[in-house]
Parts: C-alpha cells; sequence; structure tokens
C-alpha cells in the first residue's frame, strides 16, 4: 500500500434493529428507517472515498 490511510470520523449512527425501506425517490435513492432505534454518538466510521481504488 502507499502509506495513505482513511480517515476516521466519528458521527451519530442508528444500529437501529428491523430495518426497512420507507421510501424511494424519484432517482431510486431508498430511505431507510427502523422499527427500534439505537442511537451512538460518536461511532468510529472511515470515510468513503479516501479508501485506495486499487490495492496491489
Amino acid at each position: 500500500m502507499s502509506g495513505n490511510y482513511p480517515k476516521v470520523v466519528k458521527q451519530t449512527v442508528n444500529l437501529g434493529s428491523l430495518p426497512y425501506v420507507s421510501n424511494v425517490d424519484e432517482e431510486g435513492q431508498r430511505t431507510v428507517a427502523f422499527h427500534e432505534d439505537h442511537i451512538v454518538e460518536r461511532f468510529p466510521r472511515g470515510v468513503l472515498g479516501i479508501f485506495p481504488s486499487k490495492v496491489t
């Protein structure tokens, strides 16, 4: 690898149970909802788009 590491950010995420698609817009974008919410503050996540496109 080239030494580029993904950036980790801490965001609020919903790790709820029983996910379902509540809405689909004209572009096909889906809205996911949960029957039971479980909000986690400052959950560490890798930022997409920072990862290398090809690992050799």
